[in-house]
């Protein structure tokens, strides 16, 4: 499920067991896109206190 198809089920009510899978997907993906990010921060030579 992509980013903006996870983020339309998650915002519909009709089917809730859908909706809290797209949830929990969009959740993954944010927490991927953190760890990603924060990463590179370090490589980037920013502290764990900046970055976190």
């Amino acid at each position: 499920m992509d980013a903006v198809q996870a983020a339309a089920t998650a915002s519909d009510t009709s089917s809730p067991m859908d909706g809290l899978r797209a949830v929990a997907s969009s959740r993954m993906l944010v927490d991927s896109l953190e760890l990603r990010q924060v990463e590179q921060a370090l490589r980037d030579g920013a502290s764990e206190r900046r970055s976190g």
